[in-house]
Order: structure tokens, then sequence, then C-alpha cells
């Protein structure tokens, strides 16, 4: 378990340290009493230090039993994927995080990952991030029936609220069901 006088190594973590204090303190989740350990309280902890950063958070699970938990938080970068170095930076910001928060466990495990090949696109900066790649896409089909459409092609352009492929066929955010980067082989 880290001590108060750890966080004081460097500069940078002196001012992290700060700010989560003071951000932990005026947080109202945190003096309610007991609080259950859900994704969403952990996202609420967390996504504060992702501000200003390219850095997008892109799922967190809580896993294991109440003795030992497991924090898995699922990391993006909105430019390019995400690398190693980058999510052991994030790793050890985290974790300084949930040290000091009052509701987190002293013994817990944390996993910071990046998505992984062929995860669901669901956001527009995902999108962004793959054009010029081969998507497969499930859609509803135009014409509001039930019925459903596939389509493998090349993403040009994602403008309006609408992907744009090679084919200059155009599908809106609303009516994708499914969509992923197909891999070249």
């Amino acid at each position: 378990m880290k001590r108060y006088g750890d966080f004081l190594d460097s500069r940078r973590r002196k001012s992290i340290y700060f700010r989560l204090v003071e951000w932990v303190q005026t947080h109202s989740l945190f003096y309610r009493g007991f609080t259950v350990l859900t994704p969403e309280v952990i996202e609420e902890l967390l996504s504060p230090l992702l501000q200003g950063s390219e850095i997008e958070l892109f799922r967190v699970q809580v896993r294991g039993t109440a003795g030992r938990v497991c924090f898995v938080i699922t990391l993006d970068h909105r430019e390019h994927n995400i690398t190693l170095d980058e999510c052991a930076e994030w790793s050890r910001r985290f974790e300084d995080a949930l040290d000091i928060a009052e509701d987190v466990p002293r013994r817990y495990a944390l996993d910071v990952t990046s998505p992984g090949v062929g995860h669901s696109l669901t956001k527009e900066w995902e999108f962004r991030k793959s054009i010029g790649k081969v998507l497969q896409v499930s859609y509803q089909h135009p014409g509001g029936d039930e019925a459903q459409a596939t389509l493998k092609a090349k993403l040009s352009g994602v403008e309006d609220g609408m992907l744009v492929f090679e084919d200059e066929q155009r599908i809106e955010f609303e009516r994708l069901i499914s969509a992923k980067v197909t891999l070249p082989w």
C-alpha cells in the first residue's frame, strides 16, 4: 500500500496527487457511505485524468471477488493505435488515482489494455481513424423495414453523420447495427 509520502516523488506526481485529492474531496459519490464498485464508478474516477489528452476511455470492467478485485481499463488513441508505452504510462496514473480513492479496496489488480483487433466501431472518432481501411458493416436497410444489409467496402470518409465508402455508397450512423475493420489476410 502506498503512503502519502510515496506520491511526492516528483513534481508530476505531486500535481496529479493534489488534483485527485481535490476532486475526491469535492465529489459527493465518495462521501455517501458504502459505494458499490461498478464500471461507472471507476470510469467517473478515472475520466478527469484523461481530459485534455488524445486518449479515450473505451471500456471499464470490474472483475473478481470482494477479496481481490480486478479493474480492466480499455483505452484507445483518437489518432492512431495506442502503444504499449502509452498503456503503461496511463496504468501508473490510474494506479495513483485508485490508491488514494477511499472506496477502492487496497488489494486490487489493474489491467490497462487496448481494444484489440476486430472490436466493433461505435464512435465517430473511431470511424475517422479507420478511413482508408476495409470495413464489414451491418446496417438497417433503407426504407424503414426490418431488413438488414451488409457491406464490405473501403471507408473513404466520415461527413455529416454518414459513413462514405469508396463506391460513393453512404450509410447514416443511426442505421448502423455493427461495424468492424476487416483484417487483410
